[in-house]
């Protein structure tokens, strides 16, 4: 499978967030040649500090979240909206990626990654709006991993999607052929 994206470095989100901050601003005013790459990088750590959650949870924490968000959610008299919850003692020892679909529906996903995937499934599924704080990056996961293009940008996303569209695409290097090529080299040379 390949990986590529916004998305491929969701796991080291938190702990790249804690201390690259001054890096990047500090590359940028260095060097011009890389800005677009500086800045895609600089976004990764502005949604790891909204989308992913501070830190890994355990159960009982994670019950008082889902009831407080559904009462929160009742208060301004809007759905429950998916919400995708770590447990966990820290991210490096993830138990269970919880998504919650509705306050009584959660599924047990096997990674982030897949948890993400479900929770944004079923924004679609249920026809319901994004959540307030992360609605800029559902719709930049809208419209570069899934290629959804006739949702409503919002307007923070589109510089995001401007400067992420510059990036030069990565060359996918097809590790399996090099193999044989290097064993039909080896093969000749033995003969």
């Amino acid at each position: 499978m390949k990986q590529g994206g916004p998305l491929r470095y969701a796991a080291t989100f938190r702990s790249e967030a804690v201390h690259q901050g001054r890096k990047i601003t500090a590359r940028t005013a260095i060097s011009r040649k890389n800005i677009c790459y500086t800045l895609a990088k600089k976004y990764q750590l502005v949604l790891a500090k909204k989308f992913v959650d501070r830190k890994p949870m355990n159960a009982d924490e994670m019950k008082i979240l889902i009831t407080r968000r559904s009462q929160n959610l009742k208060k301004l008299g809007k759905p429950f909206q998916p919400v995708l919850v770590v447990i966990g003692k820290s991210w490096s020892r993830i138990e269970e990626v919880l998504c919650c679909v509705t306050a009584e529906v959660k599924w047990i996903s096997e990674n982030i990654i897949t948890g993400i995937d479900i929770i944004f499934k079923s924004f679609f599924t249920l026809d319901l709006e994004y959540p307030f704080e992360s609605e800029v990056h559902w719709c930049i996961i809208a419209n570069l991993i899934y290629k959804i293009e006739n949702t409503t940008i919002h307007p923070e996303a589109v510089g995001v999607l401007m400067n992420l569209s510059t990036i030069d695409k990565q060359e996918v290097i097809d590790f399996l052929n090099e193999k044989n090529n290097d064993n039909d080299e080896t093969q000749v040379s033995d003969d």
